[in-house]
């Protein structure tokens, strides 16, 4: 472990830990509401956007931390894939990724932005599973809009507005991306077909990507590479509400420190955080302590505060902190249509089918969204169209033949995916490991 040395940090009316978008927006808000905020960052405070997409072009498998890891802003295990950093102890591992950067994530998502439903909040007493959330659709629908405005998704808001009951008090602040080419295909193919009596329906996806010039952003150019950086910041990411956050005046971002423990006082209510920065052993008080580090640092962190009246770790005295970890499940099917259909234009995905993300068949199996996908075999395990064209040259196609070939074998690629829902599973967990990471601090598991 890294020898520290230990001072004080000057009192903040709130310590935020993790920038991502949920710790940006916080900062942002109680920063405009003249309030003093530390902002916590363990990754860069800022990102060289023109590096991170060099980096990205440069990278030969185009994992989702390429861009990142290049300039200096990796995930935890700065640099290296996050299969190096968990301690996978499952059945099967546990695959999501995030970055360790100001922003967070958001550098890297898709940008799709639908609502949850109604009927989410309501499983068990709908459907006999699960169980409801203490708070119903109704009560956040306000704040979908503010989150949608603050963000700024565009969607077609006729089309959403009542889908599976959510409705809408506010229109989207634009109007939606534009469908693909193969998004109108599949729709003329599909729209009013039932299945198990629900007409099927092609909808353009709400996402956090600007259809239009919107909050000092460009719109989208279509460059294709949404995931995992877009090269003109049309599309949102948690860095935007970062920079608002220090434009107050009001906030301080700490960038590059790494939280290991959260100070309890005596009243057992959260006073302080220690952190790590530069060898130093650092605290920052505050009369409110936000934790914003998503769902494994954030188990990791108040998991390692375990100490004196917190045995179990801080807020663990039910021992549910760490478990019920969730994600969705995704399947793809990649398929060569009859005509061209001409992907790897635009966003990586545009447009879906929402029919059976509700229905009674949730008493006895999932709901599921699908993605029409845009970026045709990418995501094959021979990444096309590199892999096509080793494999037309091997067959000795070259020249006008080799492109010919080219023309009709990846422009007839179209994938579809599916995210299916899952049931909270206590056993689904994270929990500290015994292998630590290259500051001594013990890796999730």
């Amino acid at each position: 472990m890294t020898t520290a040395t230990q001072c004080e940090l000057t009192d903040f009316d709130a310590v935020i830990i993790g920038a991502g978008v949920a710790g940006a927006l916080l900062a942002w808000r109680l920063g405009a509401a003249g309030l003093s905020v530390g902002l916590i960052e363990a990754g860069a405070g800022t990102v060289d956007r023109a590096a991170a997409v060099a980096a990205f072009g440069a990278s030969k498998d185009k994992p989702l931390g390429a861009p990142y890891q290049a300039v200096g802003a990796a995930g935890p295990e700065h640099p290296g894939p996050m299969n190096e950093y968990y301690d996978q102890a499952g059945p099967e591992d546990f695959l999501s990724t995030y970055e360790r950067i100001a922003g967070g994530s958001t550098w890297h998502w898709l940008g799709h932005t639908p609502r949850l439903l109604p009927n989410d909040f309501m499983m068990h007493s709908v459907y006999g599973v699960g169980v409801d959330w203490p708070i119903r659709y109704d009560d956040i629908e306000s704040w979908y809009c503010d989150a949608e405005a603050a963000l700024g998704v565009a969607g077609d808001d006729a089309e959403w507005n009542g889908v599976h009951g959510a409705f809408r008090s506010a229109p989207f602040p634009m109007t939606p991306i534009w469908p693909s080419w193969s998004d109108d295909y599949v729709a003329r193919a599909v729209n009013g077909i039932e299945v198990d009596g629900q007409a099927l329906r092609v909808l353009k996806t709400p996402a956090a990507r600007n259809s239009r010039p919107y909050d000092g952003r460009p719109p989208c150019a279509g460059n294709a590479s949404c995931i995992p950086v877009c090269p003109i910041g049309a599309k949102y990411d948690g860095s935007v509400h970062v920079k608002k956050a220090i434009a107050t005046g009001k906030v301080q971002l700490i960038a590059d420190s790494i939280a290991t423990r959260l100070v309890l006082g005596q009243d057992r209510r959260i006073t302080a955080v220690e952190y790590k920065k530069e060898g130093l052993l650092l605290r920052a008080s505050g009369k409110v302590v936000i934790l914003c580090a998503h769902a494994i640092e954030s188990a990791k962190l108040l998991l390692m505060s375990a100490g004196a009246g917190a045995p179990l770790g801080v807020a663990n005295s039910s021992d549910q902190v760490g478990r019920n970890l969730m994600d969705h499940m995704q399947k793809s099917v990649f398929v060569r249509t009859r005509d061209p259909v001409y992907p790897f234009r635009g966003p990586p995905s545009t447009s879906g089918i929402e029919t059976f993300r509700d229905g009674a068949f949730r008493r006895n199996r999932a709901a599921m969204r699908f993605s029409l996908n845009n970026d045709g075999f990418y995501r094959a395990s021979n990444s096309s169209p590199a892999s096509d064209l080793r494999d037309a040259v091997q067959q000795g196609l070259f020249g006008a033949k080799l492109r010919r070939h080219l023309l009709d074998v990846v422009s007839r690629q179209l994938r579809f995916s599916l995210s299916t829902e899952l049931l909270p599973d206590a056993d689904n967990r994270v929990t500290l490991s015994q292998l630590t990471d290259r500051d001594g601090l013990p890796r999730p598991r």
